[in-house]
């Protein structure tokens, strides 16, 4: 033991000896065996193998921002009136340079847009007063240039029609929609323009009505663009307005009113985004023109959102009555006072079964004419046609199922003759009736027509027994005939569909 503790020693004192004799580098690091350099041999000096966090790549320098120029005014869209004048309309740049510079760029062949005045925010430019009966726009530029580059922004000036004379300038606009009620088989968009307010009417201002028609429908019930042509009422067709329903009215300060009748014209409409450009020349009933002219949107109400249809039909309705039903009709003198015979003609099947159809038509014919002295072919047109020459008249289907409709019946109760009505039903609304007779008894009939849905309505029958009672004590002048059979109570129910 005593041994080892001197060799431990001595070996010990060697090592300090041999560490204390050896010269000192702090260059070199503790094992001379290892070369490698510290990463970082003065802190103080930046490492230039560290990438900077301000310019991560060094040999690209960071490229400058590039300016933008924004109209911000009605999105470059700037409209004026005719009258012309001073039209501001505002600009905006993103990341500007210190040498940036804008301009406006007029075109050269332009000579109604002069002395554009350019500010940090704005340009003014100055319009001059359009004299031509037709809209102007232009394009302009404004240019933002910068060091060797630029960029630049579109600017549409927009100039409204100048005011001839002679056009009434109209100043409010509203469309209600219809649907096919008033027009069947053409979407009705009912249009007024006025030179004063619409909503409250204004004393001396004039209002202008027009019907306008067209077979589509617009996906916001909105009048369709287009050119229109006046034609007589129930000649529509698509892109047309009907004589009778296109009028104008006036009151002055006392209440007293004024109407215009027109008996030809046209229409010129045109849609921009919202805006209506429309112009309307028309000939009144006593030779004079009206040109009329409006600028700008149109308060749309669709009056078919909450209407109630008599009709319950989805679609047109084709019958052939041939041989399954006979013709009853009831002669009722002159029942509505307006010396003119009324009938009510009812078809249907003799058993009156479950889900029969049952066609009911109030006709018209004249004071002097009675159906029992014989008739050969008679056409019955709308009695609400105003228009018409004929005294031969069809009063359309009300509610409550009176007067002309198609109706689906469930079976018949004979011990307290009644019957219930139910779907399909349908008002005969528009149309013509046509009954023509056999001289043996019988009477062949058509029914073309529409509900008030605007579904066509097409009804024929051939060879159908007709049998005329007499009911004229209901009258205000007796008929000059009497009839009696005593099947007419069976039928009593038919006076009762139409309220009597």
């Amino acid at each position: 033991m005593k041994t080892l503790k001197f060799l431990c020693a001595a070996f010990c004192a060697t090592m300090i000896a041999v560490t204390a004799c050896e010269p000192q580098n702090p260059e070199q690091p503790d094992d001379p065996g290892n070369t490698e350099q510290p990463d970082n041999p003065n802190p103080e000096e930046p490492n230039p193998e560290e990438p900077d966090p301000e310019n991560p790549n060094p040999e690209e320098p960071e490229k400058p921002a590039v300016p933008e120029i924004v109209i911000t005014t009605s999105n470059g869209q700037i409209s004026i009136n005719a009258a012309g004048g001073e039209l501001s309309f505002d600009y905006e740049i993103t990341d500007p340079t210190e040498d940036g510079v804008v301009t406006l760029e007029i075109p050269e062949t332009n000579e109604w847009i002069t002395s554009p005045v350019i500010d940090q925010k704005s340009i003014t430019i100055t319009v001059a007063e359009n004299t031509v009966t037709e809209s102007r726009s232009e394009l302009l530029t404004v240019r933002y240039t910068y060091r060797d580059s630029s960029v630049t922004a579109p600017v549409n000036i927009i100039q409204e029609a100048g005011v001839d004379e002679d056009v009434i300038l109209c100043t409010d606009a509203v469309s209600y929609f219809h649907g096919r009620e008033f027009t069947p088989g053409f979407y009705t968009y009912y249009l007024m323009l006025g030179t004063g307010s619409i909503e409250e009417e204004e004393p001396n201002a004039v209002y202008y009505c027009f019907n306008l028609c067209n077979l589509d429908l617009s996906e916001d019930r909105s009048p369709i663009p287009g050119t229109y042509d006046m034609v007589p009422y129930e000649e529509w067709t698509d892109f047309t307005f009907d004589d009778w329903n296109t009028y104008a009215y006036s009151s002055d300060e006392e209440g007293n009113y004024y109407e215009y009748s027109f008996v030809d014209g046209s229409a010129d409409i045109k849609k921009d985004g919202n805006v209506y450009t429309i112009n309307i020349t028309l000939t009144d009933d006593l030779g004079e023109v009206h040109s009329i002219r409006y600028n700008g949107e149109i308060a749309i109400t669709d009056l078919t959102a909450d209407r109630e249809y008599y009709s319950t039909l989805e679609e047109d309705l084709n019958l052939d009555i041939s041989g399954t039903h006979e013709v009853i009709s009831w002669f009722y003198g002159d029942y509505y006072e307006v010396n003119m015979n009324n009938y009510m003609f009812v078809f249907s099947t003799p058993e009156m079964a479950h889900d029969d159809i049952y066609l009911v038509f109030e006709i018209l014919t004249p004071i002097d004419e009675n159906l029992s002295d014989g008739f050969q072919s008679l056409t019955f047109d709308s009695w609400y046609d105003y228009t018409t020459s004929s005294e031969y008249l069809y009063i359309p289907g009300a509610s409550n199922h009176s007067y002309s409709w198609v109706l689906t019946i469930d079976e018949y109760d004979a011990e307290f003759d009644q019957f219930t009505i139910k779907s399909p039903k349908a008002p005969f609304y528009e149309g013509s009736l046509t009954i023509t007779s056999n001289d043996d008894g019988t009477i062949n009939m058509s029914a073309i027509g529409y509900d008030d849905k605007g579904f066509e309505i097409n009804i024929h029958g051939e060879n159908m027994p007709l049998l005329l009672l007499d009911s004229s004590s209901a009258s205000v002048t007796a008929g000059k005939h009497a009839y009696s059979d005593p099947r007419s109570t069976t039928f009593r129910s038919a006076r009762n569909v139409r309220g009597r």
